[in-house]
């Protein structure tokens, strides 16, 4: 009986491969590719625009974006340590044959614990074991996290938006100097040109900068990162689906009353 467990522990284990997807390289070659194009064809005008904008909306722009860079760095990174902890964790509880009460109270904190979790307290009560709205939940739980990015790519192209308006505006004020300076005085007709000429680059300036970082550049990060996220969804409902689910169905059908925890993962080979 024990060699029998011990085979069909070596054979789940054998079946479970490292995932080998690495999303914070990916979408550091996004960035990196993007970003680089960018800069190479408007860092001029990038250059421009921060110099010219007397409003300090383009700063104010490339301060969120560089902001949201960094937390979208920090959500891929987190999605790929899930990836492994769910790996790690799966392949711990095939060596150990069971899902201990231990290992849900003290391993680390995790999507695929919190799940396993979730999932035994269901086979408690419920034989017929099913993760389905777990999984949306898990799902949204996850989007929620990663929200953040997508908030910050409009907000970049809105903060474009309102800087055109303003830019505009003071362009206006500046042709009407222009307007009462004509025939009178050289020194006003010049500086409302400036102040003309200073509004109109302000609204092309923030446009630009926020189109081209909002809407451009955060927008595909932010859709690589949410393309992994949907993986690592379905790559832990993938482990819970074959090597927990038929454990927890079995188990539950033969707990007893007092309610012990001890589940045999071998119970999941047939």
């Amino acid at each position: 009986m024990a060699e029998s467990k011990s085979k069909s522990t070596h054979e789940l284990t054998d079946t479970l491969n490292e995932p080998k997807v690495n999303a914070l390289r990916e979408w550091m070659i996004y960035s990196v590719i993007f970003t680089g194009l960018i800069l190479l064809l408007c860092g001029r005008l990038i250059y421009l625009a921060l110099l010219s904008d007397v409003t300090g909306i383009c700063i104010l722009i490339l301060v969120l974006f560089v902001c949201a860079l960094a937390r979208n760095a920090w959500d891929v990174s987190y999605i790929d340590r899930q990836r492994s902890l769910a790996h790690q964790q799966v392949k711990e509880l095939i060596k150990s044959n069971k899902i201990s009460a231990a290992f849900l109270k003290n391993s680390e904190p995790s999507i695929l614990r919190d799940h396993l979790l979730n999932l035994n307290a269901i086979a408690k009560k419920d034989p017929m074991v099913s993760q389905e709205n777990l999984v949306v939940l898990m799902q949204s739980k996850l989007n929620a996290r990663l929200r953040l990015t997508e908030l910050a790519s409009s907000m970049l192209v809105t903060l474009g938006l309102v800087g055109t308006i303003v830019g505009l505006i003071g362009s206006v004020g500046g042709i009407s100097v222009v307007v009462e300076a004509v025939g009178s005085d050289r020194d006003q007709l010049m500086s409302g040109m400036r102040e003309t000429l200073g509004g109109m680059g302000t609204a092309f300036y923030t446009t630009l900068l926020g189109a081209l970082f909002g809407g451009i550049v955060l927008r595909i990060l932010s859709s690589v990162v949410n393309s992994h996220a949907d993986s690592l969804i379905a790559y832990i409902a993938e482990l819970a689906e074959v090597y927990m689910v038929p454990t927890l169905r079995r188990s539950s059908r033969k707990r007893t009353k007092n309610g012990n925890l001890e589940i045999d993962v071998s119970e999941a080979v047939s």
